[in-house]
Formats: C-alpha cells, structure tokens, sequence
C-alpha cells in the first residue's frame, strides 16, 4: 500500500533554506516513508508516546515529525528540525 504525502508550510519553509544535499536527501526519505510508514530496515522510525498516529523518523541529528492517516492514505509531515528543537 503505497502512502500519499503532504508537507506543512513549515516543513518546506525550513527545508527551502537549506543545501541542495539536503533536499535530495528528505526528498529520498520521504519516498522511503511513503512506501513503509510504521518503520522499514534503515530507518529508525519511532512511534511518538502519547499520539495515536504520529512518529517520528531519525536521521542523523534531525528529527521528522509525521501523522500517518490509514484510513485516507496519507503521510501528513508536520515538522523537522534538530534533536533539541524539534520537541518544543
């Protein structure tokens, strides 16, 4: 079952400002994440502790926070930034 994905203006506001390295490498995990939400071999993927339906994905000192809705088909990615800012 392959997953739709949808950005917050947040999340493309932070990733607009950052290295073209960057952005080919969100862009792969986002594909990554559409295939297999819940974790696949190479991600560290995380269910968050007291949501029902949000994770995250670790990647290097970033975090990716996202909502999977099974019932639409859709990965709603809501926020990125680094470990100690990501939480708040």
């Amino acid at each position: 079952m392959s997953f739709r994905i949808k950005i917050s203006k947040q999340v493309i506001k932070y990733i607009d400002i950052r290295s073209n390295t960057f952005v080919r490498r969100i862009d792969n995990l986002f594909n990554e994440i559409c295939t297999n939400p819940f974790g696949s071999p190479g991600l560290d993927i995380k269910k968050l502790k007291g949501f029902k339906s949000d994770y995250r994905l670790r990647w290097g000192k970033y975090r990716i926070l996202y909502t999977v809705s099974k019932d639409e088909s859709l990965i709603y990615v809501y926020k990125i930034d680094t470990r100690g800012d990501v939480y708040k």
